[in-house]
């Protein structure tokens, strides 16, 4: 209870700071909404957006049904549209709902889909002839170009705002469920049909490919060829937009990719409820013990058919519940004394009310994410649209059932009711999911106004969205490659064939001699990884152990970083054969040793055989000694007594992943690398043609011989998971987990993922739900330096310091590297702090100090310093990178590309090399300007990394782990994640099909000679 109080109190808290917050000076946005329900979602966001000082142009309809042309909120900007919206609907409405009461047939879904198809190409026809009232009008072209707009705000149901956007070359903001073509995830977020359901998959009306290709995506490419310089189409456009703001969340849908520009904000619209009118409260409070059934059909929906009102008002007259029915039909002639009908109710405040009991409805966004924030169970009659998908999320999670429109009858209308009525399960997993949706870092209405006003302050978000939209599709699935591949395998094998074929008959003419065949304070238990892995572990522990969770980690008995006893924890020792450091010393020595021999195919081989040889080392060692655990009784005993809320664990290393399942507690990893290569690449969909695989030094955005070096390397990673990596700890699995299992499954069963990095420093890619960014968690504002430090700072004047460091493993560089660095340092008019503890340089100069320790990040945060010469290690101060790079390329190499860093390769480090570089990086402003921009992206963020990363870990232990999180695609065989046995029956299917086309054209054919001989005969 106290850690639930305790919390709040920080959740709280954090919201209050963000609330605080001066909000960016008052913005200038352009809103084109759509019409109907979708604009009851925009219309709360801008409500907001206007509270927080922003000036708003809405771009309407004359003919809107929902949008008013006159409002506090907002100036208008009409548009003559002869054709009305809502009869236009209704029509469609009442047609489709006719339809589905035929029931479930093949002539039904071919009405249904062309009645659908119809009604869309209607709808967006209608826009896109609208639309050049504005392009063509150039007064008011002249006028939306001088309003200087920061950006535009629009809900890409319909395509016009997208297409305003780029015309006037603005920040692109999306309010979205919906695109012009189907659900949004799948045109900017790999979407493997495997395991995440395609939109109306279960209601049957909704084509997206024919839709977008035949139906929606001509309307609107035509205007973009007209108008958009260069031409483009609607979908790129889309995938264009700096930022998507989701209205979900992943307490309802299913886990699935998703990309960083991607902001969730399901439930925005939802608040506590308010007290009732006197005459409805005293309708509800006549219910009793009862309690209220309510029952809505939305915005669209007037009226269901007659006799299925009938069937519905019957049922309800039967119960001893009271019932409040929107309803704007006929009056049922079957309404009992307890149903009171109504032409609207205030929906959130009736389901926030103790006495509701069930909330009938069609399903749709807002109802049903509403039905959540008040944990009202749902009886569901799906109707159109996105209804069926929303309800069959419910009932998948035992919170709602579904009662098809075609089954509604009394008997089925009954019995469904009184299922959700009686059955506590329903209530229970609603009042749960009520829980998970509440339990949030920050509210999903402070996440949109934060990303809104981001895209405002920052003038876009381009560093959060990826570019693979712009390569050709065989590109981006690599076919090009696979092409080169496959043809130097065909080669291969055909040399081969040949070669073999020519010893064959040689060795036949020699008579074959010479042939030979060929929360209350939580309790963690923590494996942490040692060296430098453990300095941001500690971190992390440090703010736990604070908040009051009592922490025990497991170390090994000679670790070199990891102390024994500390206050924050109580530790458990294992021994090892060997420390870390004595073999990372004699690695780390060898790799720079060969790098310094030059860039050639054997230093590649060499430097790939040591790192191989290195990691398998480390992960044996540590295979090796978990038994040390698990064959002991008492402490398995022990640890099981200890009653722990999570394992949380650096996954650079197996025994943590292990001890969480044998133990069967939730998982937590604090991340950067797992056991073999980047995390996210056991994940989530990581495509080969933009994602650069650890180690290859490339960027998101590569040539074909790239792709193909990206290829390779990520062979290198299978192949130290497969043959190095895996089968240590999977003997490990098989002998302790019960049912067997392998590490890559165990990591991938992970809760949650507190990944150290984050978009303004990491390329754009896919990721999942339950993986958490915290880049730069351990960063805190510069401290004072200690006073000989800061007289030696104060001594550069105006020319200001250097500092050096490699990091935490390198003690020191090879002497004569030492002595080159050392000569440009001396000939410098800066002061250089220079971490070495290796052979003191005979080149050094007096402006230079050499230090075993440095204070880092005050450092860093000095306004003195001015370069910083790295192995590599990512920081969030404001200063540019000079780099010797030995293990961390892949950091560098992102800094370099975004214009922040220059990387010298160990091997061309010479006076000449260093001297240069360094004088680029200190003389050429653009270093520190674009060090200093990407300084500002990363601190403006909504919350605080480590607050992040608290949060999540206690959201954890609050809730038994996130298993709502996680997707469980990885239970799938490969071919069924690949849909490659749906492809073969497809195939099969197809060429069966063919087969009998030719057999029946050929007996045709046949026949017909066969008439053409007989007459002639």
């Amino acid at each position: 209870m106290l850690l639930h109080r305790a919390c709040g109190i920080f959740v709280f808290l954090s919201v209050c700071l963000i609330s605080f917050t001066p909000p960016c000076d008052g913005g200038n946005i352009l809103v084109f909404p759509v019409d109907g329900s979708h604009w009851i979602n925009m219309k709360i966001l801008l409500e907001e957006l206007h509270a927080r000082g922003h000036s708003i142009d809405v771009i309407r309809a004359s003919n809107s049904w929902y949008i008013p042309e006159k409002s506090p909120l907002y100036t208008s900007i009409t548009i003559e549209i002869n054709e009305g919206f809502e009869d236009f609907f209704d029509v469609y409405l009442q047609e489709h709902m006719r339809a589905q009461r035929e029931g479930a047939s093949a002539l039904t879904f071919l009405k249904l889909t062309k009645d659908f198809l119809s009604m869309i190409a209607h709808a967006h026809s209608i826009w896109s002839y609208a639309l050049p009232q504005i392009l063509d009008d150039e007064m008011m072209v002249k006028s939306l170009k001088d309003a200087q707009y920061d950006l535009v705000l629009t809900d890409p149901a319909i395509a016009p705002g997208v297409v305003l956007a780029k015309y006037l070359k603005l920040p692109l903001v999306l309010n979205v469920r919906w695109i012009t073509s189907g659900e949004g995830h799948f045109v900017i977020a790999p979407s493997p049909l495997s395991y995440i359901p395609v939109p109306g998959s279960g209601l049957t009306d909704k084509m997206t490919f024919f839709q977008r290709e035949f139906l929606v995506g001509p309307v609107y490419d035509a205007i973009c060829e007209k108008y958009i310089e260069g031409g483009c189409d609607i979908i790129s456009l889309l995938q264009e937009a700096d930022i998507w703001l989701f209205r979900s969340d992943f307490v309802f849908e299913f886990p699935r990719p998703t990309m960083p520009n991607v902001i969730y904000i399901g439930g925005f619209q939802c608040k506590p409820a308010q007290p009732l009118p006197a005459d409805l409260e005293d309708f509800v409070q006549s219910a009793g013990e009862h309690g209220v059934i309510i029952m809505t059909l939305g915005t669209l929906v007037n009226a269901l058919p007659k006799e299925v009102a009938n069937e519905i008002a019957s049922v309800f007259a039967k119960m001893p519940q009271k019932v409040i029915w929107r309803h704007k039909g006929e009056r049922p002639s079957t309404l009992g004394n307890n149903t009171l009908i109504v032409d609207w109710m205030p929906q959130k405040d009736l389901l926030g009310h103790p006495q509701t009991k069930v909330f009938v409805a069609h399903g749709g966004t807002n109802g049903v994410q509403e039905a959540i924030y008040h944990g009202v169970p749902v009886l569901g009659i799906p109707l159109f649209f996105d209804q069926y998908d929303n309800l069959l999320r419910l009932q998948h999670r035992g919170a709602g059932k579904i009662i098809e429109l075609a089954d509604v009858s009394r008997n089925s209308f009954e019995q469904g009711i009184n299922e959700v009525l009686h059955h506590d399960s329903y209530r229970q997993n609603m009042q749960r999911l009520s829980r998970l949706h509440r339990d949030q870092p920050m509210a999903p209405m402070d996440q949109a106004t934060f990303w809104v006003e981001y895209v405002m302050r920052n003038k876009g978000a381009p560093h959060l969205r990826t570019e693979a939209y712009k390569m050709p599709w065989y590109s981006y699935y690599c076919l090009d490659v696979l092409l080169l591949l496959l043809t130097i395998a065909t080669v291969l094998l055909l040399l081969t064939f040949a070669m073999f074929r020519f010893l064959c008959c040689r060795a036949r003419s020699v008579c074959l001699i010479s042939f030979t065949p060929p929360c209350d304070g939580g309790n963690i238990l923590v494996f942490a990884l040692d060296g430098s892995h453990w300095i941001n572990m500690k971190i992390l522990l440090e703010e736990l152990h604070a908040r009051g969770h009592s922490i025990t980690v497991i170390r090994a008995s000679n670790s070199w970083y990891i102390p024994e006893k500390s206050p924050l924890y109580t530790s458990i020792n294992m021994e090892l054969s060997k420390g870390m450091e004595d073999i990372l010393d004699v690695y780390l020595q060898q790799h720079m040793q060969a790098q310094r021999e030059g860039a050639s195919a054997l230093t590649f081989l060499k430097l790939t055989k040591d790192f191989l040889f290195l990691i398998a080392h480390l992960h044996l060692m540590w295979a090796d000694a978990l038994p040390q655990i698990l064959d002991d009784e008492m402490v398995v005993k022990s640890l099981k007594d200890a009653q722990y809320d999570l394992v949380l664990t650096d996954p650079g290393i197996g025994p943590g992943v292990i001890l969480a399942k044998y133990f069967k507690l939730p998982l937590v990893l604090n991340v950067r690398w797992i056991t073999s290569g980047e995390g996210h690449f056991v994940i989530a969909p990581s495509p080969l043609s933009y994602i650069p695989v650890p180690g290859s030094g490339l960027t998101d955005k590569m040539t074909f011989f790239q792709r193909v070096k990206n290829i390779f390397f990520f062979g290198i990673i299978l192949f130290q998971q497969e043959f190095l990596v895996g089968p240590v700890y999977d003997a490990i699995c098989e002998k302790y987990i019960e049912g067997g299992c392998d590490i890559i499954s165990l990591l991938q069963e992970a809760d949650i993922w507190l990944f150290r990095s984050d978009f303004v420093f990491e390329f754009p890619r896919p990721t999942m739900p339950n993986v958490i960014y915290i880049g730069g968690f351990q960063c805190k504002p510069a401290q004072p330096l200690p006073a000989d430090l800061e007289d030696f700072v104060q001594s550069a004047g105006e020319h200001g310091v250097i500092i050096m460091t490699l990091g935490t493993y390198v003690k020191a560089l090879p002497k004569e590297v030492a002595n080159e660095i050392a000569s440009v340092f001396a000939k410098m008019p800066q002061k250089v702090i220079w971490k070495h503890k290796g052979e003191r340089p005979s080149t050094l100069g007096n402006n230079t100090l050499i230090v075993d320790w440095m204070p880092q990040k005050d450092l860093l945060g000095h306004p003195q310093t001015k370069v910083f010469v790295a192995h590599g290690e990512p920081t969030a101060y404001r200063r540019p990178f000079t780099t010797g790079s030995l293990c961390s390329y892949d950091n560098l190499l992102r800094l370099q590309h975004r214009g922040a860093g220059k990387i010298i390769e160990l091997a061309d480090v010479s006076r000449h090399s260093f001297e240069q570089g360094i004088n680029e990086v200190l003389h050429h402003d653009s270093y520190r300007q674009n060090m200093q921009r990407l300084s500002r992206l990363h601190r403006d963020q909504p919350m605080a990394p480590m607050d992040q990363a608290t949060f999540w870990v206690e959201y954890v232990m609050r809730n038994k782990g996130a298993p709502h999180l996680r997707t469980e695609a990885y239970k799938m065989p490969w071919y069924s994640y690949y849909c490659l046995d749906v492809l073969l029956l497809l195939l099969t299917i197809a060429t069966v099909l063919l087969l009998l086309t030719f057999a029946m054209f050929r007996f045709l054919c046949c026949r017909a000679r066969r008439k053409t001989k007989s007459k002639q005969h």
